[in-house]
């Protein structure tokens, strides 16, 4: 049967595309998982649909739990029920992941996963992402997202969410640093969920890997809670969040309760955080040296520019 996978899925009037996401779940060839499921007030039809698949479906009836969520919004509902599938199972030993309501997961996604995660010594934390296959409300490709051309390390987490929340799945010494780390902090005070365990495992110096293999077929909608913009639009799309200083804010909000949990990081990346508050917090001609350097960077060209520039204007 294989190690368990504990899915962390958070639904909110997801009724729409939410049957064909959790049969996705259910049908994939790595069959030992559990789907722990957290909904945060839904008034559509979408706890009828978890009730009428968790009583008919063969594969359900021990493989899906139910919670009702703390109704403080999709990051708080994540990290919390986080916290309780941790909890809930043998943590030591097992496997856990993420899912949006409104995707389709390709049927080989976990065994991918796990596969790559089985490589890695069993004591060293480890986080596995993949591409996207963007799709529209109706299933039809969209777009693949673009394949990394640059490492995933600490200094890229420090200003980008690199890794998407729903091609997530981490082993269990990521899951013991992740909720060390959640120890104390009020969550309403994290932006992003998946952005925190980037920070947390990247910081810590766990191995972090993203497949080329687009396991899951990302949904595009109107209703989306984040989405994704290609070109010209995610180029106005950066410009508009710079004028409500949203990057910024986050950047700094992450930044602040990451130092208050330096004591998980590396002794080199606690060093390079350090420097980083130094720098965004000193006048322009350091910010400029800063900028110029190797130490900030995204994943993409025109973003790493973008996210100079802002850090020399000290908009982040």
């Amino acid at each position: 049967m294989g190690t368990v996978v504990n899915i962390i899925m958070c639904t909110y009037n997801g009724g729409r595309f939410l049957e064909q996401q959790i049969l996705s779940i259910l049908n994939q060839t790595y069959e030992n998982r559990r789907l722990f499921i957290s909904d945060d007030g839904s008034t559509d039809d979408t706890l009828e649909i978890i009730r009428k698949i968790t009583a008919t479906h063969s594969l359900s009836k021990d493989n899906i739990c139910l919670s009702e969520g703390p109704g403080q919004g999709s990051t708080s509902n994540f990290l919390s029920l986080f916290q309780r599938a941790f909890a809930f199972g043998s943590a030591d030993s097992e496997y856990f992941a993420f899912s949006d309501q409104d995707d389709i997961w390709e049927e080989m996604r976990l065994e991918r996963a796990v596969a790559w995660l089985q490589s890695v010594p069993e004591d060293k934390p480890a986080l596995y992402g993949s591409r996207t296959l963007l799709v529209d409300e109706n299933n039809l490709p969209l777009s693949l997202m673009p394949a990394r051309k640059k490492p995933l390390t600490f200094s890229n987490a420090l200003v980008e969410n690199y890794t998407s929340g729903n091609t997530m799945l981490f082993n269990a010494p990521a899951a013991r640093l992740i909720n060390e780390s959640l120890k104390g902090v009020d969550l309403n005070l994290i932006p992003n969920h998946d952005w925190w365990f980037y920070l947390i495992l990247s910081g810590a110096g766990a191995r972090v890997f993203l497949d080329d293999y687009p396991g899951v077929r990302y949904r595009q909608h109107g209703a989306n809670c984040i989405g994704v913009k290609q070109g010209i639009p995610r180029l106005l799309a950066r410009l508009r969040r710079l004028a409500a200083k949203r990057d910024g804010l986050n950047i700094g909000k992450m930044a602040a309760l990451l130092q208050s949990k330096s004591g998980l990081l590396s002794n080199r990346n606690r060093v390079a955080l350090s420097e980083f508050i130094q720098a965004r917090n000193s006048g322009i001609f350091y910010r400029i040296r800063y900028a110029l350097s190797d130490n900030i960077y995204r994943l993409s060209t025109i973003d790493t520019f973008i996210i100079k520039l802002l850090f020399i204007m000290r908009a982040i």
